[in-house]
């Protein structure tokens, strides 16, 4: 099976909460902070597997420094990195 058939049910509940917090205008549980963390466990553990390996994460960001935001890709985690990237606009801590 693929990941997409795996993971249909977890995939449907995202896509239907992020339309439920553009709707009601409300926070996502998950930001764009945490899929880059994710992502970032991901890149690591699939750099371990290879080079057969412990592989240590880069220190992860508190919180973004500059104010513009270059978001590329798509899917998932370029939604959260654009939903973080507004949240933190307005001044969220």
């Amino acid at each position: 099976e693929s990941w997409r058939t795996l993971f249909r049910e977890a995939y449907l509940a995202e896509i239907e909460h992020f339309i439920a917090c553009v709707e009601e205008q409300t926070t996502p549980r998950a930001t764009g902070l945490d899929g880059l963390r994710a992502v970032q466990a991901v890149v690591a553990a699939n750099a371990s597997i290879a080079g057969g390996e412990p592989v240590t994460l880069d220190p992860l960001f508190a919180e973004p420094t500059g104010k513009r935001v270059a978001v590329i890709g798509g899917g998932n985690v370029a939604m959260d990195a654009v939903r973080t990237a507004k949240v933190w606009a307005r001044g969220r801590p």
